[in-house]
């Protein structure tokens, strides 16, 4: 098949319904063959940032010409007269400009019968006549047109069949083709290219919505891919003809560029446009943002003179083929992410990184809710610290200290044994800011934030004040290019990114952010937790800084180390408490007029940040993907799972690719994560966390050889005498009740029993099994765990953000390998 779009990254086809979008479910790239098929579609991912639409238009025409001489084709741009193919066709002479000044190219206009849609094809003449004005030479252009008795053609049984052909239930639809045909029967080394598939944004609203009565409140933009339109490609694909039938969805790029650098679409995306439900009508502003040479014209389709005999026909199409008219929609944030070019590696700053991604692609931004984040630290490089194990400190004889749970008496013993705690902790923090005398500090007003300026009074400060005036459409970009997902650290990114040209002036200055992430839990054992959220903040801010021009404190491994035994000494629930008092004992020293106090009209800022920010539709990750127990010594995996595929299929099981058993897991649970660290129980960390041998999914076949059953298997605590996890057990929607869960457990413990491989590496199975398969784990002879206790099973809760526990009990049951 001809590529359509560059390697075919765009494709549309149909998923058979109720099914998880695996390859045997959807067939891509091909006619509806079955009324009930559900239309879906995707993109490719871009590899490479444009500063402007423009710009990814210019490079779409130069990949397009170079294939044209490579396969001796000639271009054949579609030109109506309106804005769409307007800018097609200076695309391609843009391009053209920068490939072979001479490479020829022809254009192709429609023209009905009398002369119908003069008022759209006038706009070709005027744009000729400006040809030169424009900079751009008519040498190597030939213009066609072809005459058409739309109402005639309409009639007649010709256009029924190619509307049935290709499924297109759009009469005008149906002309463009015609127009392609007549052009190809002429020359057939034409590649006929196409002014469609731009990008269409529509926004949510109540099915009760009345414009201009109903309130216009903030909800979710999406993204509606049509099924008529990609009639098109079904018209070439039958006839096996090489066209770019939608232009400005051929590079991933156009579509990325778009939304990063419009500020219309930021507009709309903020609701900062009320009134606006899509783009349609603001799609003139959009496109000539890129293009503001163009003639300004209203927003034709070219029949608008025989409008009635059109809506009659286009009435009867959607009769015979009521099914063709499918849409699929995808949220902006998720196209965006679906779209946006990735950074591989690893983040590094000072003694820590961290890692986004699985099965061995680690990058730097997450794109996928399912990917796992991952941390590790460096050796330090202070022999006290080397052989420190901070899980082994913060267990210690079997606690998180001994008066780890206890309230803290801040005016008694307690209180004293916590100020030798904090000098050792500050004693840490004045080296680590003594490592650069122009630290830039970025007080947000936090406690942190006044606990460093309480030990340097004389650090430079950077505040609130620094940000300049919001709009709601400024902050949308924000969202597009970071992965922040709440109100502080939104403040603090715009705080730095206000403090860059500060930076810039201050020769070797470092912008300080106020972050010591050190974090302890104590369910249901004392762990260190890092959390995602913060780590996005420095992600993010890479982008605007240079090497060496930000210093974080949470990426010191001795100020960490500090800061962990100080947890341990105080415990975590007394950590803010006494952390509060100390601060203030230390600005009680200061002198009044050296304290900095944080401007009023900072909680202005943070306000405007936070109605601006909550207002957007944005990306959401649950927490249980989003943060780490992390011991500090290394874990090996070791074997892993390498191997095990022998004991499945010796048990009449078989190995399917992870990511299809999360598709088909998250059909009957949609918040299901990939993440190992469940409930907080993980002993592996680092980038072994996202190893291929880490998981391995497993399924039961029918006799039809489709499966109907899968599950999970995962590594909790590493070899010799590991534990093992089994998860996400699903069966198919249309073979439940039918004991295939039952079935496909029971072959799946045999295996794990049975395996040298298995149990010479590992001694438990363990799961947190729901009600309805208990019974099925017993079957399998999984037994209740008496060393943990049952949980409430956590859902996301969108509006809050995070993880809340539900009315659904789950159990935990274990099976010993040994």
């Amino acid at each position: 098949m001809f590529d359509y779009t560059y390697q075919q990254h765009f494709q549309f086809g149909y998923a058979r319904p109720g099914r998880a979008m695996t390859s045997e479910n959807v067939q891509w790239m091909c006619h509806r063959k079955n009324r009930e098929d559900v239309f879906v579609a995707k993109y490719g991912r871009a590899t490479t940032k444009f500063r402007s639409w423009r710009e990814a238009n210019k490079a779409a025409a130069l990949t397009i010409l170079k294939n044209c001489r490579e396969q001796n084709l000639k271009p054949l741009i579609c030109y109506s007269g309106g804005l769409d193919s307007e800018i097609v066709l200076m695309a391609f002479l843009e391009a053209r400009r920068e490939f072979d000044s001479n490479f020829p190219i022809d254009i192709a206009t429609l023209v009905l019968e009398g002369d119908l849609n003069r008022h759209d094809t006038d706009f070709v003449d005027r744009f000729k006549d400006r040809l030169a004005t424009i900079g751009h030479s008519a040498s190597g252009l030939e213009f066609h047109s072809r005459k058409l008795d739309a109402i005639k053609f309409w009639e007649s049984p010709q256009f029924l069949a190619l509307a049935k052909e290709t499924q297109i239930v759009s009469p005008i639809v149906i002309c463009q083709a015609w127009l392609c045909g007549e052009m190809l029967r002429q020359n057939s080394s034409y590649l006929p290219v196409i002014g469609q598939g731009e990008i269409h944004l529509l926004k949510d609203t109540p099915n009760d919505y009345q414009p201009g009565v109903s309130p216009y409140v903030p909800s979710t933009w999406r993204i509606a891919e049509t099924e008529n339109l990609c009639g098109l490609y079904r018209y070439f694909m039958a006839r096996n003809a090489p066209a770019i039938p939608g232009f400005f969805q051929f590079l991933p790029e156009q579509f990325e560029t778009q939304l990063r650098t419009n500020p219309i679409l930021h507009e709309l995306l903020s609701h900062s446009r009320v009134g606006k439900l899509g783009t349609r009508s603001s799609k003139r502003e959009i496109v000539l943002h890129d293009y503001p040479e163009l003639e300004s014209r209203p927003k034709f389709h070219g029949f608008e003179t025989i409008e009635r005999e059109h809506d009659l026909w286009r009435k009867r199409l959607n009769e015979m083929m009521p099914e063709c008219e499918g849409h699929w929609y995808l949220d902006v944030f998720s196209l965006y992410r679906s779209l946006q070019p990735e950074v591989p590696g690893a983040f590094e700053h000072g003694d820590w990184s961290c890692t986004i991604g699985r099965d061995g692609n680690y990058r730097q931004r997450r794109f996928d809710e399912d990917d796992i984040f991952t941390t590790e630290w460096k050796p330090p490089t202070n022999p006290a610290l080397a052989g420190w194990n901070s899980i082994l400190e913060l267990t210690g004889s079997g606690g998180c200290g001994a008066d780890a749970g206890a309230d803290v008496d801040l005016d008694t013993k307690s209180h004293a044994e916590s100020l030798v705690v904090f000098n050792e902790i500050e004693s840490s923090i004045r080296k680590f800011l003594s490592t650069n005398s122009k630290h830039f500090l970025l007080h947000d007003g936090s406690l942190v934030a006044r606990w460093l300026y309480a030990l340097r009074p004389d650090l430079n400060v950077i505040g609130a004040a620094q940000v300049p005036r919001l709009r709601p459409s400024m902050v949308v970009p924000e969202i597009f290019e970071t992965d922040i997902c709440d109100t502080d650290s939104l403040l603090l990114f715009l705080l730095a990114k206000s403090a860059k040209a500060t930076i810039d002036s201050t020769e070797g200055a470092r912008l300080l952010l106020p972050k010591i992430n050190a974090r302890i839990e104590m369910e249901p054992r004392p762990v260190w937790i890092e959390n995602e959220r913060e780590a996005r903040l420095a992600l993010s801010l890479r982008s605007i800084f240079q090497k060496g021009e930000l210093a974080i404190p949470f990426c010191d491994f001795e100020l960490q180390s500090a800061v962990t035994r100080g947890l341990r000494q105080i415990g975590p629930a007394n950590w803010t408490r006494v952390l509060e008092n100390r601060v203030s004992k230390l600005e009680a020293a200061i002198p009044s007029e050296k304290i900095f106090r944080f401007p009023s009209q900072a909680d202005a800022t943070r306000r405007r940040v936070d109605s601006y920010f909550e207002s957007l539709a944005r990306p959401s990750f649950a927490t249980m993907n989003a943060s780490v127990t992390l011991p500090m010594s290394r874990v090996e995996i070791g074997h892993g799972l390498e191997g095990i595929e022998s004991a499945f299929t010796s048990n009449g099981l078989v190995s399917i690719p992870i990511d299809e058993w999360l598709k088909r897991a998250k059909l009957a649970t949609p918040d299901l994560k990939l993440g190992g660290n469940l409930f907080y129980r993980q002993s592996i960390h680092g980038r072994q966390l996202i190893a291929k041998n880490f998981r391995a999914a497993v399924g039961l076949r029918s006799p039809s050889g489709e499966v109907v059953s899968s599950a999970c298997v995962q590594i909790l605590d590493p070899e010799p005498n590991g534990t093992l996890r089994i998860r996400g057990v699903v069966t198919e929607p249309p073979f439940r009740s039918q004991g295939h869960a039952k079935e496909l457990l029971a072959r799946l413990a045999e295996s794990l029993r049975t395996s040298p491989v298995v149990s010479s590496r590992f001694a438990t199975v363990e799961v947190w099994a729901a009600p309805e398969i208990v019974s099925a784990f017993n079957a399998a002879g999984f037994r209740p765990d008496n060393h943990r206790s049952p949980r409430n099973e956590p859902v996301f809760n969108s509006s809050e953000n995070r993880l809340i526990p539900s009315d659904r009990m789950l159990r935990p049951m274990i099976l010993s390998l040994r």
